[in-house]
């Protein structure tokens, strides 16, 4: 099995094809990476350590002004150059990828001085496109970094309400394929949270046909508990001239927060399909009782 990571490149990029080996009693890998970046250097490096046989073709000379072109850090240039296990091969870019319908089979590798075409026998094909996010159609729509990555919350919510971001495309400190199913797991639940939230909010909540009463409670808080009661007798009475709706927002804020309300217990009155007052604090039958009537 070979993996290759091929980085997105520009004009005057200066490029490193690392390939290494790892020997096994059932499998081999062959790896190459395009890449001059700190990311795939310390890749192989890793592997190097293992007791991987790498070897590495870069655009560049030798020497060591043409070397330091390596964006990896000075250390992890000079460990790699030291490495017994990693062959560098140099003057040398991708040229075309070889294989039939079915497999992969080498990639040749061009000597930007001789002209020379050296076929690297591999198996399979991993891409390595780079780290410039793809987000230029959101620029001044969604927050980003001045690098262009999406900023979101722990639920990947950006700052627009119902859009999500996941993947690479965020501002996080590890991005790989692990982190990347981590952050899709969660925006889809949160996609799905935040469209049957919707349904409620609009359908339920904000009815114009009825008056509502709204209690925001949290399952877990002491408070919001005891109160539980008081409002279930006040549904009883009113229950038919008014719709009582318990939100326990011990899972999701999201209903809370359109209504603008952050503290718990806390008691909305909506009458015609807009909030008409909020109660929070000593929150009484009595209490209930007045809020009804100035609806």
């Amino acid at each position: 099995m070979s993996l290759v990571y091929n980085a997105e490149l520009s004009a005057d990029d200066s490029c490193n094809w690392m390939r290494f080996t790892i020997s096994a009693s059932v499998v081999a890998y062959k790896v190459f990476s395009t890449s001059r970046s700190m990311t795939s250097h310390t890749c192989c490096l890793r592997k190097a350590r293992m007791g991987v046989p790498m070897s590495a073709s870069s655009k560049t000379d030798r020497s060591p002004s043409k070397a330091s072109k390596m964006d990896c850090n000075e250390i992890a240039r000079e460990e790699a150059m030291a490495n017994p296990k990693m062959e560098f091969i140099w003057n040398t870019l991708p040229a075309e990828f070889r294989g039939d319908e079915e497999h992969l089979r080498s990639v040749a590798l061009k000597n930007l001085k001789t002209n020379e075409i050296l076929d690297i026998p591999v198996d399979t094909c991993f891409l390595f496109i780079g780290y410039v996010p793809n987000t230029e159609i959101f620029k001044g729509i969604i927050n980003m970094t001045r690098a262009g990555y999406v900023l979101t919350n722990e639920k990947m919510e950006t700052n627009i309400p119902g859009v999500f971001a996941a993947g690479d495309v965020r501002d996080k400190f590890l991005k790989q394929v692990a982190t990347a199913v981590g952050d899709g797991a969660i925006a889809g639940y949160a996609a799905e949270k935040y469209l049957a939230e919707s349904e409620v909010f609009e359908n339920q909540i904000m009815d114009a046909s009825v008056p509502g009463v709204v209690y925001i409670w949290n399952a877990v808080d002491t408070a919001s508990r005891d109160l539980l009661p008081v409002i279930e007798d006040f549904e009883k009475e009113h229950g038919s001239n008014i719709k009582v709706t318990k939100v326990d927002i011990y899972k999701s804020t999201g209903i809370a927060s359109r209504l603008g309300i952050s503290a718990v217990p806390s008691v909305a009155f909506i009458q015609n399909g807009k909030l008409a007052g909020v109660l929070t604090g000593q929150i009484t039958r009595q209490a209930l009782e007045d809020g009804l009537i100035h609806m």
